[in-house]
């Protein structure tokens, strides 16, 4: 081996390894701009609210009012992270699962640039009753419909593969959890 090839050996090395373990989760080593962009389209074809209780039950449920699902927890789930408000037994979150993310290449170092597209199913329904004689009476929601996302995400700098899903991930839950949060304000 020539002195040459040595030197290159010996610088290259490091780098190596360092990019190994950056890649593999075991070093955070991340120094990025990111941007992102989306549309979104949603179709709805069922979403309605209904809320039957009575008064005495209206004062130890939380979350239960004659405004709907206005104000009702939501949590939108990605990829293993989660964003939105947590809920509680008593008033248990709307939630909304994205199972997966098509998009382009995001292992290229320096700079990732990749396009996404998703459709959310959301089909989520609830109903809280009792016999006839007890005090709660009904408590139900339905929701029916499709949000379709398209965007592009750009990252410069130092930010492993990893690291690129996780920002791709955030910004699809946000815009899922702005869209949702939005009807549900708006239903009655």
């Amino acid at each position: 081996m020539t002195r040459r090839q040595k030197i290159i050996l010996i610088l290259l090395l490091p780098f190596l390894v360092v990019t190994i373990l950056r890649e593999t989760g075991s070093l955070s080593l991340n120094l990025y701009n990111s941007r992102a962009t989306s549309t979104t389209s949603t179709t709805w074809s069922d979403f309605t609210g209904i809320v039957k209780i009575s008064v005495q039950d209206l004062k130890n449920m939380t979350c239960v009012a004659d405004d709907g699902l206005k104000g009702k927890p939501l949590l939108v789930y990605c990829l293993g992270q989660k964003y939105g408000e947590q809920g509680t037994k008593e008033c248990p979150p709307v939630a909304v699962f994205i199972h997966r993310i098509d998009h382009g290449p995001l292992w290229t170092p320096l700079y990732k640039s990749a396009r996404f597209h998703l459709v959310v199913p959301v089909t989520r329904s609830l109903s809280a009753y009792r016999q006839d004689g007890d005090s709660i009476q009904l408590y139900n929601y339905q929701l029916s419909g499709v949000i379709t996302l398209n965007g592009e995400l750009t990252v410069i700098g130092l930010c492993s593969y990893r690291q690129a899903e996780s920002l791709l991930a955030s910004n699809v839950m946000v815009s899922v959890y702005n869209i949702m949060r939005a009807k549900l304000d708006a239903t009655k």
